[in-house]
């Protein structure tokens, strides 16, 4: 007895995996990667976009023996930082209440 079985042909569009299935059934992943997308092909990634270049401030000069009072009167742009967040502390679950052995009920 000679039995017959047909075998179908998916293709990894991730992995360039090729394999065959006996049912006709699409398979959840590739046997090759395990990517669920296998039959999806991968998005472009995008360029890079430029970084913003900050405006370039006036300089000052060397200053040297010749100086008048308007250069003088000009005092250098103040830098501003970022101040970080205070975190709150966590409040103790009840299991380490009662190991403590503080409050609540004895």
């Amino acid at each position: 007895m000679i039995k017959e079985v047909k075998l179908h042909q998916c293709g990894c569009e991730r992995c360039k995996h090729n394999w065959f299935t006996r049912s006709k059934k699409l398979p959840k992943l590739c046997p090759n990667c395990n990517s669920p997308y296998w039959n999806k092909p991968r998005k472009a990634k995008k360029s890079p976009t430029p970084k913003k270049q900050p405006p370039k401030l006036p300089t000052r000069g060397r200053g040297g023996i010749f100086s008048t009072s308007a250069s003088q009167d000009k005092t250098p742009p103040m830098k501003t930082y970022a101040i970080p967040k205070r975190r709150t502390p966590r409040r103790p679950t009840q299991r380490e209440i009662d190991n403590a052995g503080i409050g609540g009920a004895t």
